[in-house]
């Protein structure tokens, strides 16, 4: 059970308890501002402390009248998209590293070859690469299918 915190309106100046994330007023649907005071001492108060508590808050805090803005399904397309791309390009720098790293390793297999534990060190430096490899395109199989179906999302809102 999540904690009761103590809000005022913006437009109406009313007082109200929540513990719900979208704090909007029943009266006017406006936004309720969060108040620095403890729920359970203000229901401790009396009625003439209320009175008083209410008088001195809001002469000395400016309150938001209006609800935050839901973004537009244009934004949150947006948004989304956004996170498709940047996804995309950290795969594919991770990709680029990858094979920057086994071309080093095959050069140290080389250099190894010349010891006698270079069969050792060929096939750690092989299952490391191709378990690295395969968790990238598996990656990158599943940010194609969002973008499929962010594109097949968009097709059947039209």
């Amino acid at each position: 059970m999540e904690e009761k915190k103590l809000y005022v309106c913006g437009k109406c100046h009313r007082f109200w308890s929540a513990d719900r994330e979208k704090q909007v007023c029943i009266d006017c649907g406006g936004r309720l501002n969060p108040v620095e005071q403890d729920y359970e001492q203000y229901a401790a108060m009396t009625d003439e402390e209320k009175a008083a508590f209410k008088e001195s808050y809001l002469a000395q805090h400016t309150l938001k009248s209006e609800p935050d803005p839901e973004p537009t399904r244009e934004e949150a397309a947006m948004n989304s998209q956004f996170w498709i791309n940047t996804l995309d390009v950290l795969l594919n720098i991770m990709l680029v590293l990858l094979c920057v790293s086994v071309f080093f390793s095959i050069g140290f297999i080389l250099m190894f070859a010349l010891n006698g534990n270079a069969l050792e060190s060929m096939f750690n430096g092989l299952v490391t690469f191709f378990g690295a490899f395969l968790g990238i395109a598996f990656m990158k199989v599943l940010l194609g299918m969002a973008r499929d179906l962010k594109a097949l999302r968009r097709k059947m809102s039209e």
